[in-house]
């Protein structure tokens, strides 16, 4: 690709101003964008808002915030931004990091019922 086609692609990029980690790869997919459950603020990429919408009260009721046992480690979403039609994300996250009893945690949020 061009400078200018890969200029353009930053650009465009509707997930450009969310923080982004160091992250890891599972199965050829890069996790490295963090979304915070307890935000009362919109997450910043349209497409993906129906993920918080469904994850955060779930995260809240087991996670309460309010009782100070917010979830500890950050959940991640992929640095591909998710399509407009996709009804499903997966993100990943790791417990306890650097401890000998550390543990990966995926969560699968799926928009369809049924």
């Amino acid at each position: 690709a061009s400078a200018t086609e890969e200029a353009k692609e930053v650009e465009e990029d509707p997930a450009k101003d969310m923080e982004r980690v160091d992250g890891l790869d599972m199965e050829g997919v890069w996790y490295n964008r963090p979304i915070d459950p307890y935000s009362t603020k919109p997450h910043p990429v349209a497409p993906e808002r129906w993920v918080l919408e469904l994850l955060s009260p779930v995260i809240k009721a087991v996670f309460p915030e309010e009782e100070d046992d917010k979830i500890e480690y950050a959940l991640l979403l992929p640095n591909t931004v998710l399509p407009d039609d996709a009804v499903e994300a997966v993100l990943l996250g790791q417990d306890k990091a650097g401890e000998d009893d550390a543990t990966w945690k995926e969560v699968v949020v799926n928009r369809r019922w049924g």
